[in-house]
Order: C-alpha cells, then structure tokens, then sequence
C-alpha cells in the first residue's frame, strides 16, 4: 500500500495519531519529574554537602542546559529517521 492510500483511510491514520498522542502524554512529564523530585530536596543537599546555595542552583541550570542540547541530535534524527522510531529507541536506552 503506498502512502498516498493510507493517507485516504481515516481509521488508520485517526489510530495511529491517538497511539502517538498516548506516548506522547505518557513521555512528555518524564522531562521534568527529576526536577519535581530535586527541587525540594535542595535545602537538604546544601546541609548535607556542606555547599553553597548557588552551586546546588547550579545543577539545576546544568541539567535544563543538557536537556536542552540533548533534544537537537535527538530532532535531528527523528526528522531523519521518523518521530516514533526515535522516541521509542531513546525511551528504550532511558529506561
């Protein structure tokens, strides 16, 4: 079947795009659990490390930065390769 025909059958197209939404919602809040899950410890970590307030901060900064430059290579090859070959191979390395 070539891709113009599939793109005239709804059902399959309106199946596939609820799959993807559905991944999506599930993949999209893993991003920021760490950061739901650090943020309140930070007051600790500083008595605990024995550390400035801003250099904790700092590791906050450091994380967004490297999440931030992980997702150009990552939506370089999803234009390259597909969106849901990608998700599904980077959420398989992640877990």
């Amino acid at each position: 079947m070539s891709q113009a025909s599939t793109d005239l059958n709804p059902e399959s197209s309106s199946s596939s795009r609820r799959g993807l939404v559905a991944m999506l919602l599930v993949t999209v809040p893993f991003s920021q659990i760490p950061l739901d899950t650090y943020t309140p410890a930070m007051p600790d970590m500083v008595r605990e490390l024995a550390t400035s307030a801003s250099l904790i901060e700092n590791t906050v900064t450091v994380y967004m930065l490297g999440m931030a430059l992980a997702l150009i290579p990552v939506g370089m090859l999803s234009d390259a390769f597909g969106r849901k070959k990608i998700l599904l191979s980077v959420s398989h390395f992640w877990f």
